[in-house]
């Protein structure tokens, strides 16, 4: 006997939708969102909506800001040290940002930025060095190329 999904007992079609579905939806949010506002006041919208000091940061919302921002805007973020944004506070969403933002630009062929990769993953700031991760994951996802790598 075969039951159909829309027999089952409490099945909600709008309930059921595919994770990754909603992830797209809500990282479209984002970037529709950054796109509306003027760059000087991203780090205040990044600040606000960061999920922190909760448990998990905004992920999303990290890679909206990386698809985004500028070269410029990611220094910017990382010239902020772990005294103007301590470690386990939402300040340290922003340079986790940055982090990433440099990544995209590295998955560009902007080779330049990998000493400032490397320089980022000793970062006292856990998500920082994280962010340094999520930068080389945007790398790796991109097709083989070759990579002079810039001495430091």
């Amino acid at each position: 006997m075969t039951t159909q999904l829309s027999t089952l007992q409490g099945y909600q079609p709008s309930l059921c939708k595919n994770i990754s579905n909603r992830t797209v939806s809500k990282l479209d949010s984002y970037r529709q969102a950054l796109r509306s506002l003027p760059a000087s006041d991203w780090s205040d919208y990044l600040l606000k909506e960061s999920g922190l000091s909760g448990p998990r940061a905004n992920l999303e919302l990290v890679q909206a800001a990386a698809d985004l921002g500028t070269a410029e805007q990611f220094r910017r973020w990382l010239a902020m040290d772990a005294a103007a944004t301590p470690p386990e506070t939402a300040l340290e969403f922003v340079p986790l940002c940055g982090a990433v933002g440099l990544g995209r630009l590295l998955a560009e062929g902007q080779l330049d930025v990998l000493p400032e990769l490397r320089r980022h993953a000793a970062d006292p700031r856990w998500r920082v060095r994280e962010g340094v991760a999520m930068a080389l994951q945007r790398v790796l996802g991109k097709p083989a190329r070759r990579l002079s790598v810039p001495q430091s």
